[in-house]
């Protein structure tokens, strides 16, 4: 007898996760195959697009454009957080349900701000070169983030986990979001987004972990850039759309800025010739702040598949299903 399949192209599966996969599976009457994307697959390990096809649901991260093509397809349980290439118009039909990994990746990617933070507040990069040149010299003064006022723009999974973390080292934390919220106790204030100019008033600190939606593009354009606080500092690792990159770099070349740490560029891969990797204190960061860096991260993205299958499987409410219109 026919059974639906499942295709599971997500490259962070590992064989730990193979079991409880199948055993949902078959639990519910469906076929499972294994495959790996071709975003992170070894050369000639990734599945052609023909291995998509006949699967009712699949878990990963398929060539958006292909999507379209993918006839018995139902639902598209994605591994990532940020969904904006699968929605573009024309790549997946109105009938698939769409689902995100949100809450698996915000644990990881708030210990990466804060070792960038500490590295451009303790002078890691200069001292890094002296260390590369035998070179014994004090760098100066540090910054401390006890006292620093740091303000978060995107207060979703992500920006919270960045929040309770920077907030229990001391500083005086703000956060932005989309719509009204209650304040949590760890921030001084919650602003919306009407009001992020408030927010960033004599900030210490910028993040930026929003969503690269077309309501966020250049939010940071150039003119708010160098509003902010000279001396101030901006670490990105939301999307590259979200802000003036040409400006940024401007604003470190002059000192407006004391310092960035980006973890997403434009265009990616960023080509050797970019003036982003010789800017002084401009950390670059390959995108690898979430995604594949962590078995927690992997485990927490199965964790979300496994417990939607068995939502789908049985009609109760899924997790993560995306807003098409809102785009998160």
């Amino acid at each position: 007898m026919f059974k639906p399949m499942i295709g599971v192209s997500y490259p962070g599966v590992a064989e730990r996760h193979i079991a409880p996969i199948k055993a949902i599976a078959e639990k519910y009457g469906y076929d499972v195959k294994f495959g790996q994307d071709a975003w992170a697959a070894e050369p000639g390990k990734a599945v052609t697009e023909d291995w998509y096809q006949g699967c009712e649901i699949i878990f990963g991260y398929p060539d958006p454009p292909l999507v379209a093509g993918f006839k018995d397809l139902k639902w598209l349980q994605s591994d990532a957080d940020g969904i904006e290439e699968q929605l573009k118009p024309g790549y997946l039909p109105e009938h698939v349900l769409f689902s995100n990994a949100t809450g698996a990746y915000g644990e990881t990617i708030a210990e990466h701000v804060l070792t960038q933070l500490l590295i451009l507040y303790k002078h890691g990069m200069a001292y890094f070169e002296n260390q590369k040149s035998g070179r014994w010299h004090i760098e100066g003064r540090i910054k401390m983030i006890k006292g620093s006022v740091v303000t978060i723009v995107g207060f979703g999974d992500l920006g919270k986990n960045i929040a309770t973390r920077i907030h229990a080292l001391g500083a005086v934390v703000r956060g932005v979001k989309r719509t009204p919220a209650e304040k949590p106790n760890y921030l001084e204030a919650l602003y919306t987004i009407t009001d992020i100019d408030k927010a960033l008033d004599g900030t210490d600190v910028v993040i930026l972990s929003l969503p690269g939606i077309p309501s966020t593009e250049n939010i940071f354009n150039r003119e708010r850039i160098f509003s902010l606080k000279k001396g101030s500092y901006l670490i990105n690792v939301a999307r590259s759309n979200v802000w003036d990159q040409d400006a940024m770099c401007d604003a470190l070349r002059q000192g407006h800025l004391a310092g960035v740490s980006t973890d997403v560029a434009h265009p990616e891969p960023l080509p050797p010739d970019s003036p982003l990797w010789t800017i002084p204190n401009l950390i670059v960061t390959p995108h690898s702040a979430g995604g594949l860096v962590s078995d927690i991260n992997i485990d927490a993205a199965v964790k979300i598949f496994l417990d939607n299958l068995e939502a789908y499987a049985t009609g109760t409410p899924m997790k993560n299903l995306v807003n098409r219109e809102l785009r998160y």
